[in-house]
């Protein structure tokens, strides 16, 4: 389709990136690998900051942080290799976890 300026007014391609979202109990984790973060969400009557502890695919620590429960939370991903990872969150007396692949 052209326009009146004599540009197509359609994209010639389109990039598809992949992006994954899953729910846990209380922990939303959305993975955006292009910008290289994820957002996660922790859903919870708790009011005081949370601990936030990342591993890779041999258990090893590799990112520990709080964040605050019930907000939209960026975490950067952009120093780790591609792989797969395992997210978990101390709430309370309980720990949420999910695995992620970046």
């Amino acid at each position: 389709m052209i326009n009146l300026s004599g540009f197509s007014s359609e994209p010639s391609f389109y990039l598809k990136v992949k992006s994954e979202s899953r729910t846990s109990e209380g922990l939303t984790v959305y993975v955006d690998p292009m910008a290289g973060y994820i957002y996660l969400k922790v859903v919870t009557g708790d009011s005081g900051l949370l601990a936030l502890v990342i591993y890779d695919q041999q258990d090893k620590k590799v990112i520990e942080q709080s964040v605050p429960p019930n907000q939209l939370t960026s975490v950067p991903l952009v120093e780790l290799p591609q792989g797969l990872y395992t997210v978990k969150v101390k709430v309370s007396t309980t720990e949420l976890m999910d695995k992620f692949r970046f």
